[in-house]
This record gives structure tokens, sequence and C-alpha cells, in this order.
């Protein structure tokens, strides 16, 4: 049998959209956590609750380029968005934002690498949060404190979940 011939199979069985559809937004609950915290100058492991529910838009930047600068994507600039030479990766704008907290559009966007298969959006990936718009999702910690002694003998907790998102209808 050919090596491709199963993962090809599971290509067409795994959700996607279509990479040229217009912006969508999803809902990502997490399933499952854990990681670290930092207890008395060294990492401990820890579980934590599966509390998080994230709000993922990809966000259509023809919308935004005739508001004011306070009311644009800061961090999705024309020179940001320069596309990849590439027929697999491309880039799009995404808002993510915890379900329920305010919006704040200049700040909360971000730039997020899109991979394809074929004309399929198959998952994106963000400064803390990887994600297939109809799938699964891993989100991760982005601060890298390695300092031994940090002050006061703190650090933010260390935390990955996991989790399944759902495309929301408008």
């Amino acid at each position: 049998m050919n090596r491709c011939t199963p993962l090809l199979a599971l290509t067409f069985f795994l959700p996607a959209v279509n990479a040229a559809e217009e912006p969508f937004k999803a809902l990502c609950v997490a399933e499952k956590s854990t990681g670290f915290n930092w207890k008395s100058g060294q990492w401990v492991q820890a579980n934590f609750k599966a509390e998080r529910k994230l709000i993922v838009q990809k966000l259509d930047l023809d919308k935004y380029r005739t508001k004011p600068a306070h009311e644009r994507p800061l961090a999705c600039s024309d020179d940001a968005m320069n596309s990849y030479d590439s027929k697999v990766l491309s880039k799009g704008c995404y808002l993510i934002k915890e379900m329920g907290s305010p919006t704040f559009i200049m700040f909360d966007s971000e730039v997020c690498i899109e991979a394809q298969v074929g004309d399929r959006l198959q998952s994106v990936q963000c400064k803390k949060l990887t994600f297939n718009p109809d799938g699964a999702f891993i989100e991760y910690p982005w601060h890298s404190d390695i300092s031994p002694k940090p002050k006061d003998d703190y650090k933010d907790s260390l935390i990955v979940s996991v989790g399944t998102c759902s495309r929301l209808s408008d």
C-alpha cells in the first residue's frame, strides 16, 4: 500500500474551510489544561481548569482602511501583511479574545500564518494559538521569562490548553 494513501484519505475527512472565503468567526472552547506554576524559585507542575472560551475572528482589512488609526488593527499593517511567495502559506489578520471581554481592535489583532491543503484552510498559527476553525486547537504561553531570580519570586504561570473550535454563523 502506498504510504501517502492514509494521509490523503485523512485529508478528505479533516474539517477545513475554503481559504478564499469571506472572513469568519469561531468559538474555541478549552477541554483540558495543564502547565506549571512558579513556586519558591522553581517550576512546579500543575493542572488548570479548562475554562477558557476564545472568540477568533479573521478580519476583513478592507473594512478598516478608511477608519481612523485608533480603530484599525495595529499589527496588521500593509507591510506586515506582505504575502509569502507560497501556494501553501499565507497571512491573515485575526482578532483573538476571551469570550465576554471587551474588544480593542487596535491592540488585540495580530498577523497569523494560514496553512492550506489545496484550496482549503487547514490550520492557522498565531502568537499563542494554533487552530482549525472547525476542529482542534492548542493554546500555549507566549512569555518566556527564564530569569532564575525574578522580582518578588513571581512569574506568570505557563499553561497549555487543548480544545475544539467551531465556526459561528453571522
